[in-house]
């Protein structure tokens, strides 16, 4: 079991269980339970550009970070491990891209579709504005 899956376990409760109102047991549990999150689960920022592939994702490029960190370290065992990683999560990263945003457009909205591929095909920097997403890790 990971350490925050053991403090989650291990916490004492006890003032969210005795409260009466439930507006005030939800305020107890998100007071306690948010400090853990940002402990075990830092906010980490990402900077996205226009020129990203439409499949570049934040920890794609975190990934990259720690490549080029070890390749600058001259750290050869750990950069081969994350160039090979990094290889790995492009190619499932477009894959991914492909079946859940495309392949969905083909069927629902075959003008978006078209759109897609052709900039896809072309090597355009901007993609439709069909799908905007942020992620926070």
């Amino acid at each position: 079991m990971s350490l925050h899956g053991a403090k989650l376990l291990t916490y004492d409760w006890s003032d969210v269980y005795e409260s009466e109102k439930v507006d005030d047991k939800c305020d107890k549990f998100y007071s306690s339970l948010l400090p853990m999150i940002d402990t075990y689960f830092p906010t980490k920022s990402t900077k996205v550009h226009d020129q990203d592939k439409p499949w570049m994702t934040p920890a794609i490029k975190s990934l990259i970070h720690e490549r080029q960190t070890a390749f600058a370290n001259k750290d050869n065992a750990r950069w081969h491990q994350l160039k090979n990683k990094v290889k790995r999560q492009i190619e499932s990263a477009k894959a991914d891209y492909y079946v859940n945003r495309v392949q969905k457009l083909k069927k629902s909205n075959p003008s978006q579709w078209y759109k897609h591929i052709k900039c896809m095909t072309s090597g355009q920097t901007k993609s439709p504005s069909v799908y905007s997403w942020t992620r926070t890790i």
